[in-house]
């Protein structure tokens, strides 16, 4: 168990990101929508739960947003 870290925003050349299976709990950081290259943010089977954040629709190159199982909620962006 753990959580996502705000500063992993730092990566600002991170094009994929798959933290599935870790069973991560808490939100989802709004830090993480200045990833301006991410393409693949995959994050299923986790804990994690709250408002998907308004932010995550600041990633210009985004093209795979994979949050299934999780206790996420609020609308998709």
């Amino acid at each position: 168990m753990g959580f996502i870290p705000p500063t992993l925003c730092n990566c600002s050349s991170l094009v994929a990101l798959d933290l599935s299976f870790n069973y991560l709990t808490g939100t989802i950081p709004p830090s993480l929508g200045s990833l301006s290259k991410l393409r693949d943010l995959i994050m299923w089977l986790n804990q994690l739960h709250g408002e998907i954040s308004q932010e995550l629709g600041n990633m210009e190159s985004l093209e795979n947003l994979i949050l299934d199982f999780n206790e996420l909620s609020g609308g998709m962006i």
